[in-house]
């Protein structure tokens, strides 16, 4: 039975517009235990068609994601996390081609927490994380927040809405997890400004690996039109060369370069920049030398020799290397020569010069010029020039 302070609660955070409160009440008075059945119990109406919807009830709510996770519950538990359940902000309009105005379907903010819920760590971009969020835990940390801090429904759904956190996968799952740490470290500072820049500070104070954060594509489309092979993970000017992504800042809006997924050698200067673009986007200004070597951390679907990554993943790649780093891979020669079934005289005789002289390039003792080069790339059948070059091995 429910007591008079449960029914204010119900009546204050539940809206009578989308939601049968009167229902709602007595679906509680009658039940010890609550299910997923309640919300499509109670709403006043689910949806009308995929592009006009008169509810805030998503339908997560009804065989989505919460209703896979979502376990029955008491009824005490329950109202205590209704203004958490139930809260929403605003209800959006647009103007429809007939000059109509038209209600847009609002979720309930909880839906937002729901799609972080369950993603298994160890993969993609979960692989910071011990273990998945679950739902309980979920529901756990807003009720933390919200009853024993003191923090508005407000300030608490609109923090992960800010610009550090535009783009970033799972929000809520880190912030929850970033909970857990300042908890264990003795920290109040449950909301920072700089959040993932206080995220790995955690993680290193308790020992774990802090975040390395990949370099993003210049040309997003390229990779849904092209495939891989047209993404571009930098751009050059000069002798500037500039790597993008979304990457940690610190309190006063820079860049944490040894957070940030990029190896580089021999350059002769670094330099970040934070873009007040809204979206907390920054660029790594790399000020090129003959003998500079730049690895990157990219999210790509193959390797650089073609082995697919299974449903993408994280990997390394050489980015760029100066002309001092590059020699000629002298052993693509034979290979080829043999593939095609030539003799080394054969080879001679069609690109017009000695067999010693070619002997001695398939050795590795001496280099072809440019225009003896282009002939063997063309009668060893070399499409791409960058078979022939090899880098010098280098520390990173």
């Amino acid at each position: 039975m429910l007591n008079e302070k449960q029914i204010k609660i119900i009546r204050q955070f539940v809206s009578d517009t989308y939601f049968d409160v009167e229902r709602l009440i007595k679906y509680l008075q009658l039940h010890d235990m609550v299910g997923i059945e309640v919300f499509k119990y109670v709403a006043r109406e689910v949806f009308e068609t995929d592009t006009k919807y008169k509810t805030v009830l998503p339908v997560s709510f009804i065989d989505g994601n919460l209703g896979t996770c979502f376990e029955p519950q008491t009824v005490d538990t329950f109202v205590r996390r209704i203004p958490l359940i139930f809260y929403f902000k605003g209800i959006p309009t647009v103007i429809d081609k007939d000059g109509k105005e038209q209600q847009l379907w609002q979720s309930l903010e909880i839906t937002e927490v729901v799609y972080c819920i369950g993603h298994e760590p160890g993969c993609g971009f979960h692989n910071h994380r011990a273990a998945p969020l679950t739902l309980e835990d979920a529901f756990q940390k807003l009720e933390f927040l919200y009853y024993k801090k003191g923090y508005s429904l407000e300030e608490i759904y609109s923090y992960t809405k800010s610009d550090q956190w535009s783009s970033f996968n799972d929000s809520y799952a880190d912030w929850f997890d970033y909970i857990d740490m300042c908890i264990e470290l003795g920290w109040d500072d449950y909301m920072p400004k700089a959040f993932y820049y206080r995220y790995n500070l955690a993680r290193e104070k308790l020992g774990k690996n802090p975040i390395i954060f990949y370099i993003q594509e210049f040309d997003p489309e390229a990779w849904k039109e092209k495939g891989q092979d047209a993404v571009e993970y930098y751009q050059r000017k000069g002798n500037h060369l500039y790597l993008y992504g979304m990457f940690p800042v610190d309190e006063s809006g820079n860049p944490v370069l040894k957070w940030i997924g990029v190896e580089i050698n021999d350059a002769d200067s670094v330099t970040t920049d934070f873009l007040e673009s809204g979206d907390c986007f920054s660029h790594i200004d790399i000020k090129l030398k003959p003998q500079t070597v730049i690895r990157a951390l990219v999210y790509a679907e193959h390797d650089e020799v073609g082995n697919p990554i299974m449903e993408g993943g994280m990997i390394w790649l050489q980015v760029y290397a100066g002309p001092q780093t590059m020699t000629f891979n002298y052993k693509i020669m034979k290979e080829r020569r043999k593939a095609l079934g030539y003799t080394q005289k054969q080879v001679a005789e069609a690109i017009q010069t000695n067999v010693r002289t070619y002997q001695k390039w398939e050795n590795g003792e001496t280099t072809p010029d440019g225009y003896y080069l282009l002939r063997l790339l063309n009668w060893l059948d070399i499409h791409d020039v960058t078979q022939v070059i090899k880098y010098e091995s280098r520390n990173h």
